[in-house]
């Protein structure tokens, strides 16, 4: 009777370990496949820097692989980060073009040597140390692989792009990270020049911020990539901002805008048709969205 007992026990651990393993790849997969779908409604949160409004609670310091962790156990579906370029050609996580506010460090990052750079650590916002180091893009992306989806600046020089390009492919995760470039005509010409030249792509691999409808419009015509975002300076919507959503909504690319404010304002927001916030409050804004 205890052998049949022992074999039951047995049986159902299994099954629920399947079952678990079964739901944690279905919520993997889940915001790249919603974020894909151009009839979802779902609304996206891109935690800015990974939100740290309580890094020292959660020992996870801004743009730090255990806020990756973090921000996943959270239930944020996108990090949104930045990236510097160092001396010697390395694609570093770093939202300053110095090492002075978030680490232990002094200099800018493109006069460190990724060595430099590792012997850092970085601080919480308290100015206390942490245990973590300065992370380069690989770190940071093969820890939220299939977990989270990355939104990430692309502040280096721009010939390094298809160096970033080609670690996504390397690490197959294109479609998983997006990098952001302020719409320009000379970014879209070197774009268009590393596309013409056979770099991988993806449709959610360039994601250009606008600030109006013609430059939202013209980035869709030349790239038709499937986010886009629109910057709203004085954050106020005018007739211009009704026009780019249409736009975006009608070629069916899912439209991003920095939020601002409150609940009121964010739901003002979504029901204009916004589907990704990048947002300083993720915590607030995930409560905002579970209890509507």
């Amino acid at each position: 009777m205890m052998k049949h007992l022992l074999i039951t026990i047995v049986a159902v651990l299994l099954v629920g370990c399947f079952s678990a393993s079964i739901q944690t790849q279905s919520q993997n997969i889940s915001p790249l496949n919603k974020l894909n779908d151009v009839n979802s409604n779902h609304v996206f949160i891109a935690a800015h820097r990974g939100g740290y409004e309580r890094d020292w609670d959660n020992r996870a310091p801004e743009n730090s692989v255990a806020n990756i962790k973090k921000s996943i156990r959270m239930g944020f579906e996108i990090y949104e980060s930045d990236l510097q370029v160092s001396k010697d050609g390395h694609l570093i996580i770093m939202h300053d073009p110095t090492v002075d506010r978030t680490t232990n460090g002094k200099g800018f990052v493109r006069d460190l040597n990724l060595s430099d750079l590792k012997q850092l650590k970085l601080k919480y916002k308290n100015n206390k140390l942490s245990r973590e180091s300065v992370p380069t893009l690989e770190d940071f992306i093969v820890n939220g692989k299939d977990k989270i989806l990355f939104k990430i600046d692309f502040k280096g020089p721009i010939e390094f792009f298809p160096d970033a390009v080609n670690l996504l492919k390397k690490h197959d995760m294109l479609g998983q990270v997006f990098f952001r470039f302020d719409w320009s005509k000379k970014v879209a010409s070197d774009l268009a020049g590393f596309l013409s030249e056979g770099m991988p792509t993806h449709p959610n691999l360039i994601l250009f911020k606008t600030r109006n409808s013609e430059e939202l419009k013209s980035a869709i015509t030349q790239f038709n990539p499937s986010i886009i975002e629109l910057y709203l300076k004085d954050k106020k919507i005018n007739d211009d901002t009704i026009k780019a959503i249409k736009i975006a909504k009608d070629k069916e690319t899912l439209i991003g805008i920095t939020s601002w404010g409150g609940e009121a304002q964010w739901q003002e927001l979504i029901n204009l048709g916004f589907r990704m916030f990048h947002t300083k409050k993720p915590e607030s804004f995930s409560k905002f969205l579970n209890k509507r």
